[in-house]
């Protein structure tokens, strides 16, 4: 069974908030479900968030799409140890 990330917790861990996470992966959509269906909550009716859980593969594409920020080196470089060590 594949594990799944929620974007929440790449927002938390690049220090930017829940709409720019949501906003980075619709932006990308196309090229993030090369790796397969995006998954995600209901939501989206009457104001209810919508929360998205993404595989390994979309997990690392969206993370190399977030800018440069302190905190967005910090966690490409977290998750590039994590890949290597488990590759």
């Amino acid at each position: 069974m594949e594990n799944y990330i929620k974007a929440d917790n790449i927002a938390n861990s690049a220090g930017i908030k829940h709409e720019s996470i949501n906003r980075a992966i619709a932006r990308h959509k196309d090229q993030l479900q090369t790796f397969g269906p995006l998954g995600r909550t209901k939501g989206g009716k009457h104001g209810r968030t919508i929360y998205y859980w993404l595989n390994r593969a979309q997990a690392a594409l969206l993370v190399t799409m977030l800018k440069n920020s302190g905190a967005g080196v910090r966690l490409k470089t977290e998750l590039l140890t994590e890949l290597l060590a488990t590759a």
